[in-house]
């Protein structure tokens, strides 16, 4: 069953009131929404946090009346842009437009692989954190996240090719990068 499914099967519980459903659905994707909402705030920013929750709160209260035409997780995705743009105009701020590596098993548990992995997973976040902003979201996103990149489009409202284009150049910096590295060059 694909992750749409499954959100689509949790949405119409929580229409129907379940808030365990609802539970389930601010956990799986409240931390990528956060990472979201804070690359569209200005920097320092503690607001993310509240209008994810405020975003969560209106969903909640407007469940039954609410009709999502894509999938349950740009719906989420798009909320949150919204109230970000309600913020900044409430700040009378200008909206910037700039703005408008899961695969350990048990074998990562032996002391040392563990090592090898926690390097590599800082190395990669570290290369990552070297990507262009608005690339950096949306490799997370897909990454991260699981979003397909029909549903980043229509987040971020930009061209499906738009995406791949993204994808391509910070799959190819972090390749290039990663093994341009000396103590990588033997891999």
């Amino acid at each position: 069953m694909d992750i749409n499914s499954t959100d689509n099967i949790i949405w119409s519980h929580i229409i129907k009131g379940e808030e365990k459903a609802f539970e389930i659905l601010f956990i799986r994707y409240y931390p990528g929404l956060i990472r979201y909402a804070k690359n569209l705030l200005p920097y320092p920013s503690d607001e993310a946090e509240d209008i994810i929750t405020d975003a969560f709160f209106k969903i909640w209260q407007q469940r039954e009346t609410v009709n999502i035409h894509t999938s349950v997780v740009s719906y989420l995705y798009v909320v949150v842009r919204s109230r970000i743009y309600d913020f900044y105009r409430a700040k009378r701020m200008h909206v910037p437009i700039e703005d408008a590596l899961d695969f350990a098993g048990p074998e990562y548990l032996v002391p040392d692989h563990l090592l090898v992995y926690k390097e590599l997973c800082m190395e990669m976040e570290y290369l990552i954190s070297l990507l262009p902003k608005r690339t950096r979201l949306i490799y997370q996103m897909n990454r991260n996240d699981n979003i397909t990149y029909k549903d980043i489009a229509v987040i971020l409202d930009i061209s499906v090719n738009s995406v791949k284009t993204h994808m391509y150049r910070a799959i190819s910096f972090l390749k290039e990068s990663y093994y341009a590295s000396p103590k990588n060059s033997g891999c």
